[in-house]
């Protein structure tokens, strides 16, 4: 569900070139092959995929789920949200620590 939502956030913002993370590599590699077979959540992965041609360039990549840790803060947090809660600027105060360490080992 996930990654429907992203692929149709990142199509409504007018983003062309994407990369698709996630921290279940069967997910991931169903979506970036197109495989879909008839597993429970199979009509997620087809619904995100109709959003993909809108995307100039659009990769997928796997993650350890302890890899990214800021994502892994806002899934998190994610659950006390009752509706869809975007943040473009500001940084959540539950993963600002995470944000800020995660900058910190870009810089080194």
């Amino acid at each position: 569900m996930a990654a429907n939502r992203a692929s149709e956030f990142g199509v409504e913002i007018s983003i062309h070139q994407a990369i698709l993370e996630g921290d279940s590599a069967i997910i991931v590699t169903a979506l970036a092959e197109a495989d879909f077979g008839a597993a429970t959540y199979s009509l997620f992965l087809k619904e995100a995929n109709n959003f993909f041609p809108s995307y100039s360039k659009l990769s997928h990549s796997y993650t350890k789920r302890d890899g990214n840790k800021v994502a892994q803060s806002l899934a998190k947090s994610a659950i006390n949200f009752p509706n869809c809660t975007i943040w473009m600027e500001d940084v959540p105060s539950q993963s600002l620590y995470f944000v800020q360490a995660n900058l910190a080992n870009l810089l080194e």
